[in-house]
């Protein structure tokens, strides 16, 4: 049985019958709500179980949503898993909300796929022409600005406000640009080093991505690296990541520095079907012995499908992969879970690093951690080492590496060589 899923509408179009609603809305005193609705990840459906499940889930979707309509409202598909919900004229903004509440539970009900129960993501993005949005076309524009933000908060829904929002409509354009600045070459990684604190040795670096934009300058990671992780660039981002990364790699091997390399793995892709097979491709690509490779992924990562995270672990190990828990302390997983998964190290998150020495909680909170690590066979990081005196401290409570700007700022590789020379550190560890 063909699926039929819903024509898309174009957005321009949209607009203009929007327009008119909201004025006709506005001549007896109402406004008119827009609710844009984003199912996340049917890529990965498609690519996982073929383009008629991803088509069966549309299908499933529309039926949802059309349920929720009350008289004078209207639903449109304005893209491959976007929707548009229109209410009728309303009186009580509140109904807006109402509305997305009662989506979302419907939305996160599981789909039945060929007899199996399959899960998806969802987010919705709220506006209101009572907001002071005069045309459709606006009306649209801030409800894809809030949808934006939800996704980037993993927040199943969010209301357009104007001050916050002016961030998401920064986003839009920052996506935009980062993807030319992926397909440009413009973005570069740099490598940040590791110590071994008990042999004073490095044994190891993290790569870090940086971007200097021709029309914004520099830009700080903490604002391009979300838009990537959270928008269709996710793939493009990490595949570029990995090879820049792993080429990284063989050129310093080849210049006698064994080093291993850290790769970050965000949520998104670490959940991905394909992510398995595209780190062994480009392992293979690059001809990386899998030993010096080093996947971190954030606890709270791993928290969000345990059973996957457990599989996608298991199958790095198997490609000889040493895997790291960033951030570790800010997430949920309990000790034991933690001692099932096939991990090698933790990273102490810088949160709790920084104020060790004049905070006896955090430090009480690191040497917790060290010891746990330990018990569990595995080894420690301490991130944002920044003084010294924390330096000795880790060494005393007996962590097995550290990194920070007080050991080394993230450095291009060319750098590299030079500074191992230089630094106090005794070279590289054997």
């Amino acid at each position: 049985m063909r699926n039929h899923v819903m024509p898309i509408v174009q957005r321009s179009s949209l607009a203009e019958a929007l327009s008119e609603k909201v004025a006709d809305s506005a001549s007896v005193g109402g406004f008119i709500g827009v609710l844009a609705i984003e199912i996340f990840r049917i890529r990965e459906i498609n690519n996982t179980f073929g383009y008629r499940a991803g088509d069966n889930i549309l299908d499933q979707t529309v039926g949802r949503l059309t349920a929720l309509l009350r008289d004078g409202d209207q639903l449109y598909r304005t893209g491959g898993a976007e929707f548009v919900l229109i209410t009728a004229t309303l009186k009580n903004p509140a109904i807006t909300t109402l509305a997305a509440t009662k989506a979302q539970n419907l939305l996160q009900e599981p789909f039945q796929l060929d007899g199996q129960s399959i899960r998806v993501s969802s987010f919705i993005g709220i506006a209101a022409s009572n907001d002071g949005a005069p045309t459709g076309e606006m009306l649209m524009q801030r409800a894809d600005m809030a949808l934006s933000r939800a996704k980037t908060t993993n927040t199943a829904f969010v209301v357009y406000e104007a001050d916050r929002d002016n961030d998401a409509a920064d986003a839009v354009f920052i996506e935009n640009e980062l993807k030319q600045g992926i397909e440009n070459d413009e973005l570069l990684l740099v490598f940040q080093p590791k110590v071994n604190l008990m042999g004073a040795v490095v044994n190891g670096v993290e790569a870090l991505a940086r971007w200097h934009s021709p029309q914004r300058g520099p830009i700080f990671p903490s604002r391009f690296v979300p838009v990537a992780e959270n928008s269709h660039l996710v793939m493009p981002f990490t595949v570029w990541t990995l090879n820049t990364a792993l080429r990284s790699l063989r050129e310093l091997h080849g210049q006698q520095v064994d080093l291993s390399m850290a790769i970050n793995l965000s949520a998104n892709i670490f959940h991905n079907s394909d992510i398995v097979d595209l780190i062994h491709h480009a392992i293979k690509l690059w001809e990386s012995d899998p030993r010096a490779v080093v996947i971190e992924i954030t606890e709270s990562t791993m928290m969000i499908n345990p059973q996957n995270s457990m599989r996608t672990l298991q199958s790095l190990c198997d490609l000889g992969l040493r895997i790291s828990i960033d951030d570790f302390g800010t997430g949920y997983s309990s000790l034991s879970y933690l001692r099932k998964l096939p991990v090698n190290e933790l990273k102490i998150d810088r949160g709790f690093v920084q104020d060790m020495v004049i905070n006896k909680d955090d430090e009480t909170i690191v040497r917790t951690v060290i010891d746990m690590a330990h018990n569990f066979g595995l080894t420690v990081t301490a991130e944002g080492v920044e003084n010294e005196e924390t330096l000795q401290r880790l060494t005393a409570l007996g962590c097995d590496s550290a990194q920070g700007f007080h050991i080394a700022k993230p450095m291009p590789a060319d750098e590299l060589a030079s500074w191992l020379a230089e630094s106090r550190w005794k070279g590289v560890e054997k």
